[in-house]
């Protein structure tokens, strides 16, 4: 409530973000890197199933959380706090995938799966849009996925060379 009243709204986001943290059941692990570099992917066979949408161009518009639940189910919480259920169809992703030409989603996408290997270890993966997405808010949001984490996964494409930005970034942010 102090830090309302003096309008200290980064350090607000930022009390917010580490409170979520400290209350938090699981261990949670950002997976982050430049755009098409196959962190959705790499989420996908880490589950044994394609659970996340992948493609040639940058996908992932919003920080998107996986963990386990006792059925398949999406909610989209907004900023505010307040979730909605979101039906589990095959033309899901379609409002959920970046383009170039909208502004970002608010919020985060939850998903839960009965999967036993995230029930076993307790891990939430925290998919995130590219580093470097065209979209500097969507680009952000790795970021802030990066300061609530447990460990960070960087992704990286394993038949080229560690790129400059690659680097930078790795060195600034994780």
């Amino acid at each position: 409530e102090m830090v309302k009243e003096i309008g200290e709204v980064h350090f607000q986001k930022r009390l917010t973000q580490i409170c979520t943290k400290m209350n938090a059941p699981s261990f949670s692990v950002a997976v982050v890197g430049e755009f098409n570099r196959g962190k959705s992917t790499s989420i996908n066979h880490l589950l044994s199933e394609a659970v996340l949408p992948t493609g040639i161009v940058p996908t992932t518009e919003m920080v998107t959380h996986v963990l386990y639940g006792n059925h398949r189910e999406i909610r989209r919480i907004y900023p505010d706090g307040h979730s909605e259920r979101v039906e589990w169809n095959p033309d899901i992703w379609d409002q959920f995938t970046a383009k170039t030409d909208q502004e970002t989603c608010e919020g985060i996408l939850q998903i839960t799966l009965p999967n036993e290997w995230l029930k076993k270890t307790g891990i939430q993966f925290i998919d995130t849009p590219g580093v470097n997405d065209l979209s500097s808010e969507r680009a952000l949001l790795a970021l802030d996925a990066i300061a609530v984490c447990d460990a960070t996964l960087v992704v990286i494409d394993a038949t080229m060379a560690l790129s400059l930005t690659e680097k930078t970034f790795i060195e600034e942010h994780v």
